[in-house]
């Protein structure tokens, strides 16, 4: 049976926002500047005097610089134009 599947594949990693829709650009525009803001503060969080220099500390500074990282190259993907 030839030409029954009902399937379409081709719309599959197609970018949520169009590039060329005012509201896009508005969207990608704030992306890149939310992952660029977050990926220097996962850097800058490192930089700051800490309060202490425990081990729980350094766990929990790791944690959240790592979460910020993630988050901010997602950001910087959507943003450029890639698809999540």
């Amino acid at each position: 049976m030839r030409g029954t599947s009902s399937i379409d594949f081709s719309r599959a990693g197609i970018p949520a926002t169009s590039p060329k829709s005012g509201a896009g650009v508005i969207v990608r525009i704030v992306c890149l500047l939310m992952g660029f803001a977050l990926v220097s503060a996962a850097f800058g969080l490192w930089l700051v005097p800490g309060v202490g220099n425990s081990a729980d500390f350094a766990l929990i500074k790791m944690g959240v610089s790592l979460f910020m990282l993630i988050c901010g190259m997602c950001c910087l993907v959507f943003g450029k134009g890639g698809t999540l």
